[in-house]
């Protein structure tokens, strides 16, 4: 499965995430990039948050707050992998989720509101 997004953070009162995500029976992993420059792919199993890749990088391919990341989502057999504006930022393995759904992620971390963009949204699937 290949997932593809044009995101820009426009406004917000403080650091956002966002990206996209694969909700299976039980969970989701997301791939999510932060107006910082940083990057992870996460899992969610049951309400609880677990890393599937460090968080302690940043990435000079993310774009800061207010200009696009083209955020491509790959899962290929166990391997869900992040690119951002072309540059491979993770591939990892981890065959615990099945998949089903796809989604788009944003989140705020501090009080107020956030004004997403996102364009440009494919899904290819086998």
């Amino acid at each position: 499965m290949r997932l593809e997004i044009d995101a820009t953070k426009t406004a917000s009162a403080g650091l956002a995430e966002y990206g996209v995500n694969e909700d299976g029976t039980c969970g989701f992993h997301g791939r999510a990039i932060a107006d910082d420059t940083y990057a992870a792919i996460i899992q969610v199993i049951r309400h609880e948050q677990i890393g599937v890749s460090s968080r302690d990088d940043a990435f000079d391919a993310i774009n800061p707050a207010n200009t696009t990341n083209h955020i491509v989502a790959e899962w290929v057999g166990d391997r869900p992998s992040l690119y951002v504006n072309g540059a491979e930022l993770f591939t990892e393995r981890d065959a615990s989720l099945s998949r089903g759904d796809v989604g788009l992620i944003a989140i705020t971390y501090a009080d107020g509101s956030m004004d997403m963009r996102f364009d440009n949204f494919v899904v290819n699937a086998p």
